[in-house]
């Protein structure tokens, strides 16, 4: 019975080893310079609305994919001819 127990109670320590070093490897250090996300159409800082459409501006709406498989979303604003001779 007892080397029932101690077989599990081994187990169970060498599970939670490997999960302390995973987190120690991968998470930890990234954990302080990883961006949090921001959702600008549901975000209350954006409520007002900081778009370039609500400044009467000319733009367009870009979307790149990265190598790797990211999406990245932005605005192009276009300028306005300011100098008109």
């Amino acid at each position: 019975m007892t080397k029932k127990i101690l077989k599990y109670f081994s187990i169970i320590i060498i599970l939670l080893v490997i999960i302390v070093i995973y987190i120690i490897q991968n998470i930890l250090p990234y954990s302080p310079i990883k961006p949090n996300r921001v959702d600008v159409k549901n975000s209350k800082e954006f409520a007002n609305g900081y778009f370039p459409s609500n400044f009467g501006l000319n733009y367009d709406t870009l979307t790149f994919r990265t190598f790797d498989n990211l999406k990245i979303k932005g605005y192009l604003i276009k300028a306005e001819n300011l100098l008109q001779l």
